[in-house]
């Protein structure tokens, strides 16, 4: 890389978006740590730059389209260009019909979609000027099922197939690429809190709840982080430069199509 490249990765803090951070910084990305909480935020950068790479935290709320402006601002201060932007903020609520609210509904729509839209149409205006970029999207295997106990979540990672698609046909042009990564059960504290729920619904432990998932899954186990993260530096990467406007599961074959 003969210039650094600068990467911006959404909701950082920890799991997924932590080890996608990690890894774009091995690969030589000037890496932008964000998130909502200022302590998993700096934690995640002074780790990072404790390992000898080049990294800044940036606490901001992406569902608030004012403080994603801010914060790219402060990016292109600081280092002039934003190459890779990779959109992982998202929350995954486990609840029945009856328990969801209007404004319930509404944050969790804000959070996995409309931070995706604030943040890729800032990034598509630099990356425009700079001849090129990569948008790199949070999908899920839920983007491909339904379930009915995570009506929100679902809707929104549907439509962040339906974003993917279509920012990919607009932005070819300016040789932007943009795909998501649909993970299916990847152990991040996350996904504990959804099997806690979940075990609870069905009368069963943890462990037990993951014994029956992972019998659903042909290679019988969960992903880990640093498989998602693998793949997110490869979508990053030369290599994948003609690939754009997919939404790839990575889930051991849980869900197929």
């Amino acid at each position: 890389m003969d210039q650094k490249k600068v990467a911006i990765v959404t909701g950082a803090g920890a799991g997924i978006g932590k080890a996608i951070t990690i890894r774009l910084a091995k690969d030589g990305y000037v890496v932008v740590v964000n998130g909502r909480k200022s302590s998993n935020t700096f934690e995640v950068a002074k780790e990072i730059q404790d390992a000898g790479f080049e990294c800044i935290g940036i606490v901001c709320d992406v569902s608030d389209e004012q403080q994603v402006d801010e914060m790219f601002a402060q990016v292109i201060q600081k280092y002039g260009r934003v190459d890779v932007l990779v959109n992982n903020a998202g929350v995954c609520p486990v609840r029945g019909l009856d328990e969801i609210t209007s404004g319930k509904f509404e944050q969790t729509i804000r959070t996995n979609l409309f931070s995706m839209f604030y943040c890729s149409k800032k990034a598509a205006e630099y990356m425009k000027r700079q001849g090129g970029g990569r948008i790199i999207n949070a999908g899920s295997q839920s983007s491909f099922r339904q379930n009915p106990q995570m009506i929100e979540y679902t809707t929104s990672k549907w439509a962040v197939r339906g974003f993917t698609r279509a920012l990919a046909a607009a932005l070819g042009p300016f040789n932007i690429t943009v795909n998501s990564y649909c993970p299916g059960t990847v152990i991040t504290q996350m996904q504990l809190k959804n099997a806690e729920e979940y075990s609870s619904m069905m009368g069963i432990t943890v462990e037990e709840y993951f014994k029956v998932r992972f019998k659903e899954i042909p290679m019988g186990r969960a992903q880990t982080p640093e498989e998602i993260a693998a793949f997110v530096s490869y979508l990053a990467s030369d290599d994948a430069k003609n690939i754009t406007g997919q939404n790839i599961m990575l889930n051991g074959g849980h869900v197929m199509c």
